[in-house]
C-alpha cells in the first residue's frame, strides 16, 4: 500500500508481476496502446486490481502524458523486446534522469546481457532453449510442448519479488535502480536440480511423456474410477501398506522385502501394484491408504481443483462480476499474511476504463483531456 505502479506491459509475464503488486496493496495503472487488439479473457487473468489508461507512447504528446504520471510512480514495469523503450526515449536510463528513486522492472525472454538479449519470444521458445520440452519428450524421442506458461507466470512472479526486494532497498537507502529477468532465465531456475553436474554425477531422471513417476512407490496408478498418486517412499509407508490385507502378496515377495530390493526390482513391484489398484475407486484406496498414514491422492482434472471446497474456501479461486464478461472464475492469491491479509483489487477493468480518471487525478483539465482524446493520444476503449 502507498506505492504507485505503471504496468507497461503485454501478454502474460509482466502483467502477472503488476497483477501480484497490485494483490498486495499496490496502486497499479495499467498503460496500454490504443491500438493494440483486446483479449478480454487473458484481461480477466492477469490484470484484475488494476486501473486502465490507453496512451500512445509513440506520440510526443502521449510520452508527455506518460512523464507526468512517471512523477506520480515508484515502479515502472515493462515486458517488450529488449530496447523497445529505449528507442522511444522511456527506458531505464531515460526514466532515472527524471526519477533517480524509480524501481524499474523489465521483463522478456532471453534478459538483458549476453548474445540472446536482443532475440524476441515467448514461452515457447523459452521451453525449447532450456530443455524443457527434451525433458518432457523424452531424450531419445519427440521433443514435446509443455501445454501451460509456466516460466511466463514464473517470470512475473519473480519480477514481483525482485520489485519488492528493490522497494525495501529504496526504502533503506532512498536510492532505485533496475531489474531484469527472462523467461528463459525462469525455466533454468524452475529446473535447477537437472542443471547439477559434476565428475562422477549419475542422472537419474523420469523424462518422456509416458512418464508415470520416479519409481513404484512414487507415481500415478490407474483405480477403478481414475487415478491416483501413490507417495510411499520410506520403510515406515512401506510398512503401513503391506500391512493392509490388499498388499498380502507384496509383503510375502522376498524380493521386496528390503529398499535395495524393491528398488532392484521396480518393474515388477509396479506391475503388481497396477493389478492391485483397479480393484477398488480412488476416494477407497485414498481412504484405506491414508489409515495406515500412507499418502495418496486423488488426480484431479483443473475444473475439479477449481470447483473443490478447499481451494474455494481458501481464496485460491474466486468468482465475480466482470465488466464486459459478467460471472467469472479466476485464480484467488495464494500466499496468506496473518498480520496484512491481502484483499483481492477489483476485477480487471475494460481497456481505458479509466482514462479520464487517471488524466483528472494528474492534474489535466477536463479541456485538456478532451484535446488529448480529439487527437487520438488517450482513449476509453480500444480503436
Amino acid at each position: 500500500q502507498g506505492v504507485r505502479v505503471l504496468d507497461l506491459c503485454i501478454v502474460l509475464a509482466g502483467p502477472t508481476c503488476g497483477r501480484t503488486l497490485g494483490d498486495f496493496g499496490a496502486d497499479v495503472i495499467k498503460i496500454d496502446d490504443p491500438a493494440r487488439p483486446y483479449d478480454i479473457s487473458g484481461s480477466l487473468d492477469v490484470n484484475r486490481g488494476k486501473r486502465s489508461i490507453l496512451l500512445d507512447l509513440k506520440s510526443d504528446r502521449g510520452r508527455e502524458v506518460f512523464w507526468k504520471l512517471v512523477e506520480t510512480a515508484d515502479v515502472v514495469v515493462e515486458n517488450h523486446r529488449n530496447g523497445a523503450f529505449d528507442r522511444l526515449g522511456l527506458g531505464y536510463e531515460d526514466v532515472k534522469k527524471r526519477r533517480p528513486d524509480i524501481v524499474y522492472a523489465s521483463l522478456n525472454a532471453f534478459g538483458y546481457d549476453g548474445p540472446w538479449s536482443q532475440r524476441a519470444g515467448w514461452e515457447q521458445l523459452a521451453q525449447a532453449t532450456s530443455g524443457i520440452q527434451v525433458r518432457r519428450g523424452g531424450r531419445d524421442g519427440t521433443p514435446t510442448l509443455l501445454p501451460y506458461a509456466l516460466n511466463d507466470y514464473g517470470t512475473g512472479l519473480l519480477g514481483a519479488y525482485a520489485v519488492a526486494l528493490a522497494l525495501h532497498e529504496k526504502n533503506r537507502t532512498g536510492q532505485g535502480q533496475s531489474v531484469d529477468s527472462g523467461l528463459a532465465l525462469t525455466a533454468g531456475l524452475l529446473q535447477s536440480p537437472y542443471f547439477l553436474d559434476y565428475e562422477g554425477f549419475q542422472r537419474d531422471e523420469p523424462e518422456g511423456f509416458d512418464v508415470r513417476g520416479h519409481s513404484a512407490l512414487s507415481r500415478l496408478y490407474p483405480t477403478s474410477s481414475g487415478w491416483m498418486y501413490l507417495h510411499c517412499n520410506d520403510e515406515r509407508s512401506w510398512n503401513g501398506l503391506t500391512a493392509l490385507r490388499e498388499f498380502a502378496s507384496l509383503a510375502s515377495d522376498s524380493r521386496f522385502a528390503t529398499a535395495e530390493g524393491r528398488k532392484d526390482s521396480d518393474a515388477e513391484l509396479t506391475a503388481g501394484l497396477n493389478g492391485i489398484f483397479p480393484s477398488k475407486s480412488t476416494q477407497e484406496w485414498v481412504d484405506l491408504l491414508a489409515s495406515k498414514n500412507v499418502s495418496a491422492i486423488e488426480n484431479l482434472a483443473p475444473a475439479d481443483f477449481r470447483d473443490d471446497s478447499h481451494v474455494r474456501e481458501a481464496g485460491l479461486v474466486v468468482t465475480r462480476d466482470h465488466p464486459g464478461r459478467g460471472s467469472a472464475d479466476h485464480v484467488g492469491v495464494a500466499p496468506r499474511l496473518s498480520k496484512t491479509p491481502v484483499r483481492l483489487g477489483v476485477p480487471a477493468p475494460l481497456l481505458g476504463a479509466d482514462t479520464r480518471e487517471i488524466l483528472q487525478e494528474t492534474g489535466y483539465s477536463a479541456a485538456e483531456i478532451k484535446s488529448l482524446m480529439s487527437a487520438g493520444v488517450v482513449a476509453t476503449a480500444p480503436r
